[in-house]
């Protein structure tokens, strides 16, 4: 599947995300996207908890370089060193997929939202912010991630299932070059 590109920056619901996308832009200047080299995880603290960090090696592979100790609080599960693309369902491995590679191919700025069924009933909404860095060659080497939950009332931890084998198909998936 290709999505649409849209010429405008996201609209996201989360001040956080909102703010992490103000910091990227920053980086970048005049640069359509900034410098890996350029960005230091220590100049915005606040918000590793809830960041990952991948690196595209391959096509159809985004491997986990960090996972935010929240995030990894919140799942219950620590998927650093794993493939990312591997732990959806494989129903909708091929679509994340897709998403996956046309942001990395075109060099483009990814938002979404997904949605979490936890095994009491619980539903979670998370708005995904996917922002990527070039190396010194121009190609991505690196896509900084950010999962914020979006919902009123966060659901109780132990709640999550302990997979990301519960998150459903993601709405409202975006590309965007600005």
């Amino acid at each position: 599947m290709v999505y649409p590109i849209e010429n405008a920056a996201p609209a996201l619901l989360s001040p956080d995300n909102q703010k992490l996308l103000d910091h990227w832009i920053a980086l970048r200047g005049s640069e359509p996207l900034p410098r890996r080299s350029h960005f230091d995880p220590m100049a915005i603290p606040a918000f590793l908890p809830y960041t990952v960090m991948l690196e595209p090696t391959a096509p159809g592979v985004a491997l986990i370089r960090t996972f935010g100790s929240e995030l990894v609080r919140r799942l219950g599960l620590d998927p650093t060193g794993e493939n990312l693309l591997t732990l959806y369902p494989p129903d909708e491995s091929a679509d994340i997929a897709s998403y996956w590679e046309q942001l990395v191919s075109e060099k483009l700025v990814g938002a979404s939202q997904t949605q979490w069924s936890t095994t009491s009933g619980y539903q979670v909404t998370s708005e995904n912010l996917w922002l990527p860095f070039l190396g010194d060659d121009g190609t991505i080497t690196r896509v900084l991630g950010s999962i914020r939950e979006i919902t009123e009332e966060m659901a109780p931890t132990e709640d999550l299932g302990g997979s990301v084998s519960n998150a459903h198909r993601a709405s409202h998936r975006g590309c965007y070059r600005f």
